[in-house]
């Protein structure tokens, strides 16, 4: 929607509350919350980039909604408790990033959707709603 109305996205809690700083969850300020199966893909993605580049997992983090390609354009709010951790964040506009970097990073965050839309996108199903015309409606 921003994208289509010409309007930048300012998130809010950009690295998940510690979680895609790579810290364990028992370390973080809600080690209630744990990660999902996402989180802990993009996880595993953002230290293996941090490896490559000599970066932090939460400077990549931030590199990354810094280097999206298209609209809209987003302007991440960064919040730290302590000085030494706005440093370090600040530290993500010098982090570069490959187009090969960014693709691992969007497949790992790329949200897995689920019930109902595996089960409408399965073949028995759409065999069932189109009989055998859906061939003919998708290119």
């Amino acid at each position: 929607m921003a994208a289509a109305l010409g309007l930048a996205v300012t998130p809010w809690g950009v690295l998940e509350a510690g979680a895609l700083t790579g810290k364990p969850a028992a370390e973080r300020r809600w080690p209630e919350s744990g990660n999902s199966p996402t989180t802990q893909r993009v996880v595993a993605a953002l230290r293996t980039v941090a490896a490559e580049v000599a970066a932090t997992p939460a400077q990549v983090a931030i590199a990354w909604l810094l280097h999206r390609s298209g609209p809209p354009t987003i302007v991440p709010i960064v919040g730290a408790r302590r000085a030494e951790q706005i440093v370090a964040n600040l530290g993500a506009v010098d982090v570069s990033l490959g187009a090969t970097q960014l693709a691992e990073l969007e497949e790992a965050g790329r949200p897995q959707l689920g019930f109902p839309r595996s089960f409408l996108e399965s073949d028995d199903v759409r065999e069932l709603i189109y009989g055998t015309t859906f061939a003919q409606i998708v290119p």
